[in-house]
């Protein structure tokens, strides 16, 4: 499958249909309207220019689009959780 932003400056190809979503309700999410799916990390694959805003006391990456801003996917920089969250709203 594949998604991406808004204006279509950053892709993302998917392996499929997640096994799951979660609509997370952490403040940050539920303000940004994230729909968050669950990959393997090595079966996603990102590209164009994200920015990068480190969450959770700095242990995520979340990256959204340099030019509409829209988020795009989020990671745990050292690979400690084995999974990417795709924001399936794209």
């Amino acid at each position: 499958m594949k998604g991406g932003c808004d204006c279509g400056a950053v892709t993302l190809d998917i392996p499929g249909v997640p096994d799951r979503v979660n609509a997370c309700p952490c403040g940050f999410c539920a303000k940004a309207g994230a729909l968050w799916g669950y990959f393997p990390r090595d079966s996603v694959t990102v590209t164009g220019r994200t920015q990068v805003y480190r969450r959770a006391s700095r242990r995520l990456e979340i990256h959204r689009c340099e030019e509409c801003g829209i988020l795009t996917h989020w990671l745990e920089p050292t690979a400690r959780w084995p999974e990417t969250g795709v924001n399936m709203r794209c």
